[in-house]
């Protein structure tokens, strides 16, 4: 029995029983509209069917555990007003005796198993290489941060895109937590990070960013200071 309107539009506090959820109208109807509503929800929508094997695009943290980006699945409704899917993932014991999980998704945030490689690396190139939540390391030397130094090769977790400008926020892991704003090209997936680094080895001609050195070659108009042979 419907109770009273939910706390955001389009939903509604609902009694089943001895309990009450609140749910979006779209997930429920008329007692006498159950069979059509049931009969459309599993109708193709955007290519998708129900009972389909699909695949994860997206990482959340859910109950009863985190759904993984890749993670595959079955379809077990689709919403065609809302442009979501109702998606059982399973247990995550081997024996299949654990609780399944069972997440309400973006049509966008799923692909069929077969495609998932293919629409991984588009959604990658269009967040500009990176997922929130994916561990990176650096490829930099920032001397200059609030609490300690960002060393080459620091490991972090991206914690914000900001895909227009092409720079990322991380958040590095060690004593004192670091949060930096880095550009994109100046961070690595941890799979990529010794390429990457004998890359920049290459451009550096053997050194690698935090190495120390000594100059030599002198400069009297440097500011704020005049750089002296051997600095």
């Amino acid at each position: 029995e419907v109770e009273a309107p939910g706390p955001v539009h389009g939903c509604a506090s609902i009694r089943f029983g001895s309990g009450t959820v609140v749910l979006p109208l779209t997930d429920v109807c008329r007692p006498g509209d159950l069979t059509e509503r049931l009969r459309s929800r599993g109708m193709p929508c955007r290519g998708f069917v129900l009972g389909q094997r699909v695949r994860s695009l997206v990482a959340a943290a859910c109950y009863p555990h985190a759904l993984s980006r890749g993670l595959e699945g079955l379809i077990t409704a689709l919403d065609r007003t809302r442009g979501r899917v109702n998606v059982n993932f399973g247990s995550r014991d081997p024996d299949g005796s654990g609780l399944p999980l069972r997440v309400t998704l973006l049509l966008t945030d799923v692909c069929a198993a077969e495609e998932f490689e293919r629409r991984l690396m588009a959604k990658r190139l269009s967040s500009g290489g990176f997922f929130v939540g994916e561990a990176v390391r650096s490829l930099v030397y920032l001397p200059l941060q609030a609490s300690r130094p960002l060393t080459f090769g620091a490991e972090g977790v991206v914690a914000m895109l900001d895909v227009q400008q092409r720079r990322v926020l991380v958040h590095f892991v060690g004593e004192e937590t670091l949060q930096v704003l880095v550009r994109s090209q100046d961070i690595c997936l941890l799979e990529d990070f010794e390429a990457r680094a004998e890359e920049r080895r290459t451009v550096l001609a053997g050194l690698m960013p935090g190495d120390r050195v000594r100059s030599l070659v002198s400069c009297q108009d440097w500011v704020p200071r005049a750089l002296s042979l051997g600095d």
